[in-house]
């Protein structure tokens, strides 16, 4: 495997690793022939010992090179050499689309359609110029910054067809996307890649897999006998027409789903115009089957028997697990597993790597990311995942996390500026500028404010401003010397400088999903937030707030649209 700074095949410099797969470890690296930053996918040496193999996979990935697609990650060059065997490649910033529905799913309506539709498109063009993906799911498809979709590793999944041990694992992974066919025997096929794309939409707009189980095997028997769940039952903001669509995707037997992804394609692109232009998603492509050149077949299908079908159903069911079981066996006589991951989830780096060595198992970190659940350094996933049965000299990668991305801002009111500022650092927060106003009740040099205010949830390293006191106001002094003469002026209890308190009472709106409550305070030290936190909808808000000055203006946003304004 190519080292950190090694040139592969003389042109493509080695930066970093990026990521890893079931065939191929994957680094960013420097063309320095057209200098340009690229993906070099590395086969992994237990792959690259089987010749047959590796002219399959490269004659497959070179069939990519002469395609261009915006869809689709280009392909620039796929070869054997000396140092590798690897296929260069568009280097796509971003994140997979598995992890992207980890973070926010459910998607918006609009947004997941967009998705569809941009994975429909690239699919289409792979299928006009006759390749099949073979291997679709969301980890095949990657999300840039500025939200284009890239499909990814077109066609490689089919170099191991010929290779039963090797189909067998490919399909224990990829179970929960595959068509009920594929688990008997079949080839993928563009009606296998439309059902798959049906399940990647369901993801997309519920969070969740229409079909899961603690087994493939089991996964194999819901996908062919259980009924396809409505995307709209659990997700009650999923329209009709999605829902139709996923449905449609979704069907049993090839012959009554979409036939092509072109059909697909006009029913997705019939969706997003109609939520561009605020039309009606009530329309299902159920409403609207497909005619057939004969009717006398759907007729009879029409009348069969209840009966009739459940046994049609037990005997697809038993195939599916005569077929699946025999793999099973054949893997696992093939390639006898040595021992189990051990399970290193809540441990430091330092003591996962000394707990896999011991059981001969090798460590590489995979990312760092925000955890609500382990602390900051802690291990939260590995893959292999703990109980999994894998060779020894297996390299684990761990996902480590940076620890809760909120934390509680605490009360730095009272404190001098010094304090405050050493408070909050060690809380990982930053301070902005120091704002300062003359205050009666506050000693100069202490906080009178803070925005956001404490107690509220924000990220890490946020900015937290402070308002800091100058003391009395000089000239408030001598105004307020006695007078005899002069009458008690009701009309300014409140002076300029005064710091006051103000209840805020609020209902979080109904509809949606979590929401982003701000109220945003303006006095006479300026604007500021004195309260950011996230509510579901219907939840009671009751904060305190604090405002210097007279006339105050309090303004409240939910997502960042005004809801509420007062003048107090």
């Amino acid at each position: 495997m190519p080292a950190i700074g090694q040139v592969v095949n003389f042109r493509y410099e080695i930066l970093e690793k990026t990521g890893e797969g079931a065939y191929f470890t994957v680094f960013r690296t420097r063309d320095k022939v057209m200098n340009r930053l690229i993906a070099t996918k590395v086969l992994k040496p237990e792959y690259a010992s089987d010749a047959e193999f590796c002219s399959r996979l490269i004659t497959r990935a070179r069939l990519l090179v002469t395609l261009s697609h915006p869809n689709l990650t280009k392909v620039f060059e796929a070869d054997t050499s000396a140092d590798a065997t690897y296929i260069a490649e568009e280097h796509v910033r971003g994140i997979d689309l598995k992890e992207r529905i980890r973070r926010i799913a459910p998607f918006t309506v609009s947004a997941a359609v967009d998705i569809a539709l941009s994975m429909a498109q690239g699919l289409d063009y792979l299928h006009r110029n006759g390749i099949v993906h073979g291997d679709l799911r969301p980890q095949k498809v990657l999300i840039g910054p500025e939200g284009e979709v890239k499909i990814t590793g077109a066609g490689l999944a089919l170099a191991s067809v010929a290779q039963e041990d090797r189909r067998s694992l490919d399909l224990m992974r990829t179970a929960h996307y595959a068509a009920p066919e594929i688990f008997d025997g079949a080839r993928p096929d563009e009606q296998s890649e439309i059902y798959s794309l049906g399940i990647i939409l369901y993801e997309m707009m519920t969070g969740a897999l229409p079909f899961d189980a603690d087994t493939p095997l089991a996964i194999a028997v819901q996908h062919a006998r259980d009924p396809v769940p409505s995307a709209r039952a659990l997700n009650t903001g999923v329209p009709r027409a999605i829902d139709g669509i996923i449905s449609k995707a979704l069907e049993k037997t090839p012959e009554a789903r979409y036939p092509s992804v072109q059909d697909l394609l006009s029913d997705l692109r019939s969706a997003q115009e109609s939520l561009r232009l605020g039309k009606s998603l009530a329309w299902s492509p159920q409403d609207h089957p497909a005619q057939t050149a004969s009717t006398a077949e759907p007729q009879r299908q029409r009348e069969e028997t209840v009966w009739q079908f459940l046994g049609k159903s037990l005997l697809l069911v038993g195939v599916v697990a005569l077929v699946v079981g025999v793999a099973f066996v054949a893997l696992f006589r093939s390639t006898p597993p040595d021992v189990n991951v051990p399970d290193v989830t809540g441990m430091t780096a330092t003591d996962a790597r000394t707990h896999l060595e011991q059981v001969g198992l090798e460590m590489a970190l995979e990312r760092e990311d925000f955890n609500e659940k382990y602390d900051e350094g802690q291990i939260y996933f590995t893959t292999p995942q703990a109980g999994e049965p894998v060779k020894k000299g297996t390299v684990v990668q761990i996902f480590v996390s940076k620890g809760p991305r909120y934390r509680k801002v605490p009360s730095v009111a009272g404190m001098s500026e010094a304090r405050a500022r050493q408070v909050l650092a060690d809380a990982s927060f930053a301070v902005g500028d120091a704002r300062t106003v003359y205050s009666s009740s506050v000693p100069a040099g202490d906080v009178v404010s803070q925005s956001p205010k404490s107690g509220t949830r924000a990220e890490r390293n946020a900015v937290i401003d402070l308002t800091v006191s100058l003391g009395p106001d000089p000239t408030a002094v001598e105004a307020t010397q006695p007078d005899a003469s002069a009458e008690p002026d009701s009309s300014d209890n409140v002076s300029q400088s005064q710091t006051r308190r103000l209840n805020i009472r609020f209902t979080v709106p109904e509809g949606g999903g979590l929401k982003k409550i701000e109220i945003v305070v303006k006095d006479e030290s300026g604007e500021h937030t004195e309260y950011l936190e996230y509510h579901d909808p219907g939840d009671e808000v009751s904060t305190t707030v604090n405002a210097v000055g007279k006339d105050v203006e309090i303004r409240t946003l939910v997502d960042g649209k005004e809801v509420d304004r007062q003048i107090k």
